[in-house]
């Protein structure tokens, strides 16, 4: 059958796999080796060659969903305004392997487009089985929750529960994350809406639906991504968030209760002459510091010597009295 690696704005969007069979695939090279070697020994394993443009496959994420070790594709498809998974049984290199299981083909009922763009996995009731949440960028519905059942597969068994209602169309939820954020242990959510110009989190404390929010930005201008975690060592849990139209990255830590807006401080981590957009947060040099990756939208001076994207590294948050650097 078929599935979906990365959307975005392509004129053609097919689902697929990139393994390195002939040298990280066979323990022969390292992952660093095979991606400076210049041949690049990665093959294109198309799983899904339905969801394209037309249909908006816009976001994929690889987890094990069921924990049996082996990892599924977790996708969505804006314009088509579905959210679906992919699973292997077997070698996943051959396509026959792969089936498509769509969880909810209408995720903003009423809205024709620009629906459901980024999902999150993170168990949300404690069950200890991952759920998903969806920004649904739509007037009635912003965030949803789909709680997993045990059989992944039993389309019908999946629970759908509204998280939280902005009541306001013109606003948008686009892009979520999740963590714990007022240390409560449990996991809550960040959102933000991109045409509503706000960033906030949403609070877990086990209600079903219709979570509390807490807005601790409503100046920035066309957020794009938001992350949470912990950037400055303090044992707590802060945000990051991008904005197209400011040119800027954000940090966000608070002071006190996390619930009251006024505890929130925001730092600019820099003015870019460029638009960042999608942001990945990781320990790059492995020295105990998070790092900040994101790329750049537009960018018009291109290195010869970058390839597809150039991919921007930025400011290693150290640890001081401000909690950046």
């Amino acid at each position: 059958m078929s599935a979906i690696l990365h959307g975005g704005w392509m004129s053609s969007l097919v689902l697929a796999v990139f393994l390195n069979l002939a040298a990280v695939g066979a323990g022969a090279l390292t992952l660093e080796d095979a991606l400076n070697s210049e041949d690049l020994a990665w093959t294109r394993i198309q799983i899904d060659d339905e969801y394209a443009y037309t249909n908006g496959a816009h976001n994929i994420l690889p987890y094990d969903l069921d924990g049996d070790g082996r990892y599924e594709l977790v996708a969505n498809a804006y314009r088509a305004d579905s959210l679906q998974f992919y699973q292997h049984s077997g070698n996943p290199t051959e396509v026959s392997n792969w089936t498509r299981y769509v969880i909810d083909d209408d995720i903003s009922p009423g809205n024709n487009h620009s629906a459901a763009h980024y999902t999150a996995i993170v168990d949300i009731n404690g069950d200890g089985r991952v759920d998903l949440v969806s920004a649904e960028n739509t007037e009635d519905e912003d965030v949803v929750a789909y709680l997993a059942p045990v059989d992944i597969t039993n389309l019908g068994a999946w629970e759908r529960r509204v998280l939280y209602n902005s009541g306001n169309s013109s606003w948008g939820a686009y892009h979520i994350d999740s963590g714990d954020v007022d240390g409560n242990d449990t996991n809550d959510i960040a959102v933000l809406m991109r045409y509503g110009n706000r960033i906030g989190w949403l609070n877990n404390d086990g209600s079903e639906a219709d979570w509390d929010v807490t807005w601790v930005d409503t100046d920035i201008t066309q957020p794009f991504n938001v992350k949470i975690a912990d950037f400055n060592n303090d044992g707590q849990n802060d945000m990051i968030a991008s904005s197209i139209t400011d040119s800027k990255v954000y940090l966000y830590t608070y002071s006190g209760d996390p619930g009251n807006e006024a505890n929130w401080s925001r730092y600019s981590l820099g003015q870019f002459s460029y638009d960042p957009l999608t942001l990945h947060v990781e320990d790059l040099d492995r020295d105990g510091d998070l790092d900040i990756l994101f790329a750049d939208h537009q960018y018009h001076e291109m290195p010869d010597d970058f390839y597809l994207w150039k991919i921007l590294i930025r400011t290693r948050l150290k640890r001081n009295g401000h909690g950046i650097g």
